[in-house]
């Protein structure tokens, strides 16, 4: 048996440089290792990354009982590490993503906040905080919506799994009307509903969003063809 203890820190430390995605880091860590328990505590500040998958349907979470092992321990020695951690993981201010239309509607911007993360051997991982879309786009019905609210609420549930709640909205200059979209649920699985004002049902809301004109004066406009 044997322990240590290490501690790791750095400022815009580039993790990951990509054509859709970059990541720097600025972590202050505490690694512990007792035999083959490794422990992970501190906190890590991202001043900025690019997330943009092109399919989440494809996107993989590596669970933490994966190991990869050496050579010796594919030759039969079973000796595996155990990792757990926790970690409070900070946004900075140049952080964007960009979540792919897997249901229909994407999603893009900015986005700031604190998140606590723990990990723990042969469970999922947990978070804890909220992210806030500080700027940025649904995109929907072949429209972009502005995003007037937006955020991520993670509740102690999977990090996969957070709660969401979004208002995007566009204006019809020529009628001085609004319309838009909000977008409720626990991700993936999202409700959408459109919204206007003034208020409108649904078929009227979608003849703004498709023509710029009311179903009445396409009704018209058909009429006196």
């Amino acid at each position: 048996s044997y322990g240590s203890q290490i501690t790791i820190e750095g400022d815009e430390v580039q993790a990951i440089s990509l054509k859709n995605q970059h990541l720097t880091l600025s972590p202050k860590l505490s690694l512990n290792v007792e035999g083959n328990d490794i422990s992970v505590s501190g906190s890590m500040h991202i001043p900025s990354a690019r997330f943009a998958p092109k399919d989440l349907s494809t996107a993989k979470v590596v669970s933490n009982d994966e190991i990869i092992v050496s050579e010796k321990t594919q030759r039969g020695n079973t000796n595996v590490f155990s990792y757990t951690s926790n970690l409070d993981v900070s946004l900075g201010d140049n952080v964007t993503f960009k979540i792919p239309g897997t249901i229909g509607i994407a999603i893009q911007g900015k986005i700031k906040g604190k998140l606590t993360i723990d990990d723990k051997p042969g469970k999922a991982t947990l978070a804890r905080g909220e992210l806030e879309i500080a700027e940025g786009e649904v995109i929907a019905y072949k429209q972009k919506f502005n995003i007037e609210k937006g955020h991520f609420i993670y509740l102690g549930g999977p990090i996969d799994n957070p709660t969401v709640d979004i208002t995007a909205t566009r204006k019809i200059e020529e009628k001085d009307i609004i319309v838009g979209i909000n977008l409720r649920g626990n991700y993936p699985q999202l409700e959408h509903v459109l919204i206007s004002e003034p208020s409108m049902n649904e078929s009227e809301i979608l003849a703004y969003l498709f023509t710029g004109r009311s179903v009445d004066d396409l009704d018209k406009s058909q009429g006196q063809s």
